[in-house]
């Protein structure tokens, strides 16, 4: 299948029920249900064919230098698909983060494009680089925030920092108007933010705090998340963001 950055506006309508539940059975890094690929076995001594275009992408200093290499990781990215070579997630967060950077938006809607069916290879860390990254360059791909909520509603425990879950929070929050389900996301975020709260190694930075309590008051706003806003969690969460 090849990557159409642009197709499918309203994808999430489309989502069916085998869909579903191959997002349900699907397994990897990121837990299972984050999305539908499978990866093949990498045979040994195989690099990933988009390594070298994202380290020399990682090189530029300007976006109206990476013209050659963006077209560049656009064909890598076609060649990984059509090969199924498996996910190296912390590739595609580093690609994501530059791109951002450098405001190279049609690039992100590539990246956006073959991702979402394969988050359940990412970390969270990688995750919330491609969601911030996507957000920030105004990436409009509906199924790539949906399976990102969907991600984080099942494996809320992948952001192993208040950071991440504050990047990916604040990227979702551009979806208020859209049918990502952000009710059951917001509560995963919420239950892994609780988590970092509570941490006893040391206190979290307050710009993540402000962060994510911004970003859940926008939430808790909605007409549509009124179980949200009963859950003992949130509560439990604010109380905690007051005494940070």
């Amino acid at each position: 299948m090849a990557i159409d950055p642009n197709e499918g506006e309203s994808a999430v309508k489309a989502i069916t029920h085998k869909d579903r539940r191959s997002q349900q059975n699907g397994r990897g890094r990121g837990g299972k249900g984050a999305g539908q690929y499978n990866p093949q076995k990498r045979p040994q001594g195989n690099r990933s064919s988009i390594r070298k275009p994202v380290l020399a992408l990682c090189k530029v200093t300007r976006a109206d230098g990476a013209v050659e290499v963006t077209e560049t990781l656009k064909a890598a990215l076609l060649e990984a698909e059509r090969a199924n070579e498996p996910v190296d997630g912390g590739l595609l967060g580093m690609a994501a983060a530059q791109a951002g950077r450098l405001g190279l938006k049609d690039l992100l809607a590539t990246l956006c494009a073959y991702s979402w069916p394969r988050l359940n290879s990412c970390g969270g860390r990688e995750v919330a680089e491609l969601a911030a990254a996507a957000s920030k360059c105004g990436c409009d791909d509906e199924r790539f925030f949906y399976f990102v909520a969907t991600y984080c509603s099942q494996n809320p425990n992948a952001f192993t920092c208040l950071r991440d879950v504050a990047l990916v929070a604040a990227a979702l929050t551009r979806k208020l108007d859209s049918q990502v389900n952000l009710g059951a996301a917001f509560h995963g975020l919420s239950t892994v933010a609780l988590h970092h709260l509570r941490g006893t190694l040391t206190g979290q930075p307050i710009r993540d705090i402000a962060e994510f309590f911004y970003s859940l008051m926008n939430v808790l706003g909605l007409p549509n998340n009124a179980s949200l806003c009963a859950a003992d969690m949130v509560s439990e969460v604010i109380l905690a963001i007051a005494s940070a």
